[in-house]
C-alpha cells in the first residue's frame, strides 16, 4: 500500500493538491484520493481497510466488517456526523441483523431482492428507499477496494411495487389545519401574546418558522449579521446550518443557499430580540445560555417549545375549547376531520405534545405562500428544495383549491389590516 502526494493543474491555472492511497489485489490497481495526509493515513491503517487490502479472495470479509470501512471513508471525506451516523444507523437496525455475519462475497442479487421485499414490508415507502440506497452504496463500495468482483445490486431498483414498474411514490406534507394557521398567523403577526419587552427564543423560532419557512436546523445556524434589510426589503440569508449534534456546516443541498424575504414586521421583532440580548453582530441569532454555540434541539423542544406550546398563543378560543368538551365522546374520526382539527385535537388533548412541531410551522409557511399564490417554482426557492417535484410532491395537493384558497387568504388579509391599522390608531392616540 502506497500514500503519495499529487499535484494538478485547472484549466483556470489554479494549482490542486491531494493525498492518494493506492493498493493492488490480484493485479488489479485501487485508489482512494483524499484533501489531508492525516486523513489518507488513517484510512491506510485502519484495521479494516488492511484486512480488506490483504485480498479479496485469500482473506474474505463479512459484510460487518465492509460497512465499518465505508464508515471510516465517510468520516475521513469530511461528511458531517450526523450523515454517517445516520448511514451506520440504518445499516445496523435494519440490514445487519439479516446479513451482517455474511461473507460480502455471498451477498448476491436474490439475497438483496429479499432484504427489499422485507424493508417494504417494515418501513414506511420513503424511508424503505433511503435505507435500501445505503445498502447499494456499501455494496458499490466493496466492489471498489476489491472485496468483491462486481456489485450484485447494481441494476436493482427500488419501486413501490416491483409490478408497478416505475410508477413514483410520494408523501404528502402533514400540513397543520388552517385553522391552527390562520389562528396562528393572525396571533403571532398582530396579536398581544408576544411580549415586545422580552421576546423569547421560542417566539423568534416561531416567526422564523411560521413566516420565513426555515428549517429547524436553519433557525439553529442563523447569524445575526444574515437578518438584512437591502432597499427597504427584508431577507433572511440561508448560509449554514447546525446538525443534531450542534455542529456548525454547510446547509442541506446548494439549493438550500437562498435569501427568504420576510415582512417589516418580522424584522423589526428580530432586530428588538438583537438588541435585548446585546449580542455581536458575528454571532449566532439562537445561542445555548453562556456560550456562542447552537442551542441544543432537544432541550430546547423539551424546555422552550413545549412551554411556548401550553401558553395562550395556542389555547383553543372559548368557543372551540367548549365544543370539544362538549362533543369529545360524540364525534367520530370523521367528524373531527370535517372540522378541520383532527391533527390539533390529537396532539394537544389525547397526547399531551405541542399543537404544532417545528417542523410543521415549516409546512405552516408553505401552506401560507401557496393561498398568497406564489407558483410552484417559487415556492420551491423558497423552501431551499433541491428539486421541483420535492415541492410539488409535498405540497401539490395544496393548489387544488386555489380559487377558494385566494378567497379565504384575501379575507384574512384584510382582518389582520384592519387589525394592524386599529393598533396604530392607538398608537398615535397615544
Amino acid at each position: 500500500m502506497t500514500i503519495y502526494r499529487r499535484l494538478w493543474k485547472t484549466a483556470s491555472g489554479a494549482i490542486r493538491r491531494a493525498w492518494i492511497v493506492e493498493w493492488h489485489i490480484d493485479g488489479r490497481r485501487f485508489r482512494r484520493q483524499f484533501k489531508t495526509q492525516s486523513e489518507a493515513a488513517a484510512f491506510a491503517e485502519s484495521p479494516d481497510t488492511t484486512r480488506m487490502n490483504s485480498g479479496a479472495q485469500a482473506r474474505p470479509l463479512t459484510f460487518s466488517a465492509v460497512t465499518a470501512a465505508y464508515v471510516l471513508e465517510q468520516k475521513s471525506r469530511g461528511l458531517e456526523r450526523s450523515t454517517y451516523d445516520s448511514y451506520q444507523r440504518q445499516i445496523q437496525r435494519h440490514i445487519e441483523p439479516k446479513i451482517g455475519s455474511l461473507m460480502i462475497r455471498d451477498v448476491d442479487r436474490m439475497k438483496g431482492l429479499e432484504i427489499l421485499d422485507e424493508l417494504k414490508s417494515q418501513l414506511t415507502p420513503r424511508y424503505a428507499k433511503v435505507v435500501f440506497s445505503t445498502f447499494k452504496r456499501i455494496m458499490n463500495y466493496a466492489h471498489n477496494v476489491g472485496a468483491i468482483e462486481q456489485n450484485p445490486l447494481t441494476n436493482l431498483r427500488y419501486s413501490a411495487s416491483r409490478d408497478s414498474g416505475s410508477i413514483r411514490r410520494y408523501e404528502r406534507a402533514k400540513v397543520p389545519s388552517k385553522l391552527l394557521i390562520s389562528d396562528l398567523r393572525e396571533r403571532i403577526e398582530w396579536g398581544d401574546e408576544i411580549n415586545w419587552d422580552y421576546i423569547r427564543r421560542a417566539d423568534v423560532v416561531a416567526v422564523l418558522g411560521l413566516f420565513a419557512g426555515l428549517r429547524p436546523s436553519e433557525i439553529r445556524g442563523l447569524k445575526i449579521r444574515n437578518v438584512v434589510s437591502i432597499d427597504n426589503s427584508y431577507y433572511v440569508q440561508i448560509r449554514q446550518r447546525a446538525d443534531i449534534f450542534n455542529m456548525i456546516g454547510d446547509v442541506k443541498t446548494p439549493a438550500a443557499l437562498r435569501d427568504v424575504p420576510i415582512s417589516n414586521r418580522v424584522y423589526t421583532m428580530l432586530q428588538t430580540y438583537i438588541q435585548q440580548q446585546a449580542m455581536p453582530n458575528d454571532g449566532l441569532l439562537l445561542r445555548s445560555r453562556g456560550s456562542d454555540t447552537p442551542i441544543d434541539y432537544s432541550n430546547f423542544v423539551a424546555r422552550d417549545w413545549k412551554r411556548f406550546s401550553e401558553s395562550s398563543l395556542l389555547k383553543l378560543p372559548p368557543e372551540l375549547k367548549k365544543f370539544y368538551d362538549d362533543n369529545w365522546d360524540k364525534l367520530d374520526i370523521a367528524g373531527w376531520q370535517e372540522f378541520g382539527v383532527k391533527d390539533f385535537i390529537e396532539f394537544r388533548i389525547k397526547f399531551g405534545k405541542p399543537a404544532i412541531t417545528l417542523h410543521g410551522l415549516r409546512h405552516a409557511y408553505a401552506s401560507l405562500e401557496i393561498e398568497r399564490g406564489v407558483t410552484p417554482k417559487v415556492l420551491q426557492q423558497r423552501m431551499g428544495h433541491s428539486s421541483y417535484l420535492t415541492t410539488t410532491d409535498l405540497y401539490g395537493h395544496l393548489w387544488k383549491d386555489r380559487t377558494q384558497d385566494k378567497k379565504d387568504a384575501e379575507a384574512l388579509d384584510a382582518k389582520v389590516t384592519e387589525i394592524g391599522e386599529m393598533r396604530d390608531l392607538d398608537l398615535e392616540e397615544v
